[in-house]
């Protein structure tokens, strides 16, 4: 490799960093609710080899009834154990995917072509692409989860080539290591599997073999995982499961419909296909992204309209010049919303974002094949060149800018994030010994796990104490209460030492109840009332206060 090339990938690696870390203690706005539960069961198992619910080293992580996958929290186990939990600390793990992506990309997209300036574009798109760092910039489990199946394609590309033990073992080991990342990642491996049926078994060699029943040992490995947890959040999440859909199937039969054409799978297969086709739309992967407000917001898409565009120039040439993994690339990008598209929960960027990653290094190749059809024409491509690279830039600029600088500030995206919990926290602790009991609304995210995050409860402390109520009909579950916390706003006995914290709305159905309402304390979050704080000075007297109590203060 020369030093001109090694030079352009710090580059990349720099431009790549800068993006996953430029002001991100403002975009995302907070921490949300799952980036606290992999870094709190992180800073358990740190502290004393066990997660919250103090079982020792897990294989999954149950959570809040889901049964997280618990790479990324082993992962981030050093960054938390070492440096402190905080937020910051907490989302090091993908600042060091982030620096190591773009390296990948280029010797994945310089083993499909052989083109190192295809691959250098391509792994600058994927740096600055907005919806990786949407995704990268929290610790999210399906920014690692997109990395490693980068990974594992740059392995099974290189088999292809050329069989060899150690590539074969380096793969197996990515995607053993992949499927206890992110639920998306049982898609890859079984398509990799796949396509190792379709590329492999007709050599019908001992090696060939030799994989083959390798692979198929690794996935029955996890399986066995799956056999021992029985994770109903999975199960929850298939959108043949969605009762609206089961309710939709048996009103077209009793409409009449027969139940050949009308069962559980037949319609869902069609649904199904014509969802995945969806994340392939420009409304989708140009515009506005996730239909979650947590990871999309209209004006922060994905990728720019004109990467889209080229991503169609791409794919011509790609069968146009009859590249020799075409059909392998087009495979893997096809299905690459498939985890999504099976989900009920609506176009979601977490769950596809590999898709990303093989639209990206079609785009690369169509920008230089685009490039080279003018090569009698050096004058007309450079100028093409410099427009492309002009427009791009400017396309960037603006996604960039919302992402920044008004996506942070708009009210349902704060909602969304759960915020607010830092600052509850804070008047937590300075408050702690004050009262007897805190009860706390549970309307919005985790309560008890924002809690144990911001106030650095220790983990043996609460393993006694964790308990995990029912579940939802979303396959999630809630702690009722620990310590002094109680999650839910009631009407406490009169003379209780206690402070009620709800939302807005949880006082406004008990303004008959509790008096002295509008003297609340409130926690703001830019033009946001997130809590209301109904402080025990107000709580026990009958009387309408006519100027505030003592100690009150409006805002806090």
């Amino acid at each position: 490799m020369s030093l001109q090339l090694k030079i352009a990938l710090v580059a990349v690696v720099c431009v790549s960093l800068f993006f996953n870390l430029y002001a991100r203690d403002i975009s995302p706005p907070c921490i949300n609710a799952d980036e606290a539960a992999f870094s709190y069961n992180a800073w358990s198992i740190a502290k004393t080899g066990k997660d919250e619910y103090g079982r020792q080293l897990p294989i999954r992580l149950q959570s809040y009834g889901d049964w997280k996958l618990p790479l990324l929290s082993y992962v981030t186990v050093p960054f938390v154990g070492v440096f402190g939990l905080n937020e910051q600390n907490a989302r090091l793990p993908n600042t060091v995917v982030a620096a190591v992506f773009p390296i990948v990309l280029f010797f994945l997209i310089r083993e499909l072509f052989g083109k190192t300036r295809v691959a250098l574009l391509g792994s600058l798109l994927i740096s600055s692409s907005l919806g990786m760092h949407i995704v990268g910039r929290h610790l999210h489990e399906g920014y690692l989860a997109a990395f490693l199946i980068t990974l594992a394609f740059l392995f099974y590309v290189r088999l292809l080539r050329k069989l060899t033990l150690r590539d074969a073992l380096l793969f197996l080991t990515v995607v053993l290591v992949s499927l206890f990342t992110y639920h998306s990642s049982r898609i890859f491996a079984i398509g990799f599997f796949l396509a190792a049926l379709v590329q492999f078994l007709p050599r019908r060699t001992r090696q060939t073999s030799g994989f083959v029943a390798g692979f198929f040992g690794v996935l029955l490995i996890f399986a066995a995982t799956d056999l021992i947890i029985a994770p109903a959040r999975v199960a929850n999440l298939i959108f043949f499961n969605s009762p609206a859909y089961v309710a939709g199937i048996q009103e077209m039969r009793d409409e009449g419909s027969p139940r050949v054409f009308y069962n559980k799978l037949m319609p869902g297969v069609k649904d199904v296909f014509s969802e995945n086709l969806k994340y392939f739309s420009a409304q989708f992967i140009a515009q506005n992204g996730d239909q979650n407000f947590r990871f999309g917001h209209p004006g922060m898409p994905p990728i720019t309209v004109l990467e889209y565009l080229l991503f169609f120039v791409g794919l011509y040439y790609l069968f146009k010049n009859r590249e020799k993994h075409r059909f392998l690339i087009s495979f893997l990008l096809f299905i690459s919303p498939l985890a999504a598209s099976l989900s009920w929960v609506g176009l979601s960027l977490t769950r596809s974002l590999f898709l990303l990653t093989p639209f990206l290094i079609v785009t690369a190749y169509g920008v230089f094949s685009l490039l080279d059809s003018y090569k009698k024409h050096p004058k007309t491509a450079l100028g093409i060149f410099v427009f492309l690279i002009g427009m791009w830039a400017l396309l960037q600029y603006y996604s960039w800018n919302f992402y920044i600088n008004h996506y942070p500030k708009r009210a349902i995206v704060i909602r969304s994030w759960g915020c607010g919990y830092k600052e509850l926290a804070s008047y937590i602790s300075k408050n702690y010994d004050r009262y007897d009991r805190f009860f706390i609304t549970r309307q919005n995210g985790q309560p008890y796990m924002h809690l144990l995050f911001f106030l650095q409860y220790p983990p043996e402390k609460y393993h006694s104490q964790a308990k995990l109520g029912p579940l939802n009909e979303y396959g999630f579950g809630t702690v009722e209460r620990f310590d002094k916390f109680v999650f839910d706003v009631i009407r406490p006995e009169k003379g209780e030492n206690v402070v009620l914290i709800g939302f807005p709305d949880d006082f406004t159905s008990m303004n008959r109840q509790l008096p002295n309402v509008r003297w609340v304390q409130k926690i703001k979050l830019r033009t946001e009332e997130i809590f209301w704080i109904y402080d025990n000075a107000v709580l026990n007297v009958e009387t309408e206060f006519k100027d505030p109590p003592p100690g009150w203060t409006e805002t806090l």
